[in-house]
This record gives structure tokens, C-alpha cells and sequence, in this order.
């Protein structure tokens, strides 16, 4: 069975109308699918590398001058991330609309775990999904994008940027904001050679196995 839909066959919810939810497969980094809903699942307010040939990841190398090898190496990585994330995939989604490609779109909230930043306070009641792929540097604010927790994502990134967390650690941070340029022809986004990630990509799988959030249970 496909998993597009056509938006007729799609419940509309109201927003920021909460429902439990089990997450049963990863498409890429920033979408799940949902059986339960019988839809895709796509975050608010994040974007991962791809990891399929297509034309969104010809769009990202032409955005930032890295080879399609190393996009999907990257792309993998996120998804192995949100893999470690979602744990045993009971999620809250919070729900924010359907989008042009019959998906719904909204945050995912887990119902255990923690993790720790200034917006965030120490508890075990879970935690956003994207916020946690972010902090971690798998996943970056989407640009040119209205949400309620675009503040939060912004300062997680930066600080991602900061100590070269997940694929940061290859990019060039500084000309990164300078998209648009580069989109316009006039300059490369990225120093980067395109061997390392996917050299070490097993070394960073290991890493991703102490990325789990703690949990008092445990």
C-alpha cells in the first residue's frame, strides 16, 4: 500500500490537538510513519540530510557543494539519531496541519526519557523530538518557516554549531547561513572533502548508542 494519501483521506485535527500515538517506521531523519493514523508524520521546524536519490537531494547539493554520498551518509546518521530518540516509539504528536504532500505535519513528544538545556527542566516525562535532534546536531532549523518553537530550535542549533556536534563537525558553520547565495550560483557553502563521514560512519553509530536519553526506570 502507498504511503501518500490524498488530504481528503486525512482526518484534520484541531491545532495543537494532542493524540498518543506508536510510531511504526522511519522514512528519513525529520519523517515517520504512523500506522495507527495510517499516514507520514513530518516535523515542524527541522531538516535532515536525505537519504535517497532525488530531488530534494540534488537540492542540497546544489545548496551546499557536498557530494550526494555524503548526504546520504549524513542522512542516515539523522535517522539513526531519531531512531535513538523516539525509543519504543509510544510518541505524542502535536498537530499542526497536512502539507502539499498529503503528510501530516506537527512535533512529536515522547512520553519518557529526558534531556537537559535551558528551555527544557530536568524531568523524566519525555521530551520533543525535534529539539533532541537538533541539540545533537543531526538536524537544522528550517529556514523561512513560522513556528511556535522556532526561538528554542534557533538556540539549540546555534549551540550545535558551536561545539561542531554531529554533522556540524564537517560543515562550515559560518558560511551555512549564506544559502541563498550559493543558491544564486555565486559561492560554495562547504569546506568539506566528503570522506570522513562516511569513513567513521559506523564509529558514529556507536556513538548515537549513548545519545539515549536517561531514564529513571532504567
Amino acid at each position: 500500500m502507498s504511503r501518500y494519501y490524498d488530504k481528503k483521506q486525512l482526518k484534520v485535527y484541531n491545532q495543537k490537538e494532542t493524540l498518543l500515538v506508536q510510531i511504526t517506521d522511519l522514512i528519513d531523519g525529520d519523517t515517520v510513519y504512523c500506522e495507527q493514523l495510517q499516514a507520514q508524520i513530518r516535523l515542524v521546524g527541522i531538516e535532515t540530510f536525505e537519504t535517497t536519490r532525488g530531488r530534494r537531494l540534488q537540492n542540497q547539493e546544489f545548496l551546499t557543494g557536498i557530494t550526494a554520498e555524503v548526504i546520504k551518509a549524513m542522512g542516515k546518521m539523522a535517522m539513526d539519531c531519531l531512531n535513538v530518540a523516539l525509543g519504543n516509539g509510544l510518541v505524542w504528536f502535536e498537530y499542526a496541519g497536512i502539507d502539499k504532500y498529503c503528510r501530516y505535519t506537527g512535533y512529536l513528544h515522547t512520553t519518557e526519557g529526558k534531556i537537559e538545556h535551558k528551555y527544557k527542566t530536568n524531568t523524566n516525562s519525555g521530551f520533543d523530538v525535534g529539539e533532541y535532534l537538533i541539540q545533537h546536531g543531526y538536524a537544522y532549523v528550517e529556514r523561512d518557516s513560522t513556528f511556535y518553537k522556532s526561538a528554542i530550535y534557533y538556540d539549540l542549533e546555534n549551540t550545535a554549531r558551536e561545539q561542531s556536534l554531529g554533522f556540524w563537525e564537517y560543515l562550515n558553520a559560518r558560511k551555512w547561513d549564506q544559502r541563498k547565495i550559493t543558491k544564486a550560483g555565486k559561492e560554495k557553502l562547504a569546506n568539506f572533502t566528503g570522506t570522513k563521514p562516511v569513513r567513521y560512519a559506523n564509529e558514529y553509530r556507536r556513538k548515537l548508542s549513548q545519545l539515549r536519553p536517561e531514564n529513571e526506570t532504567t
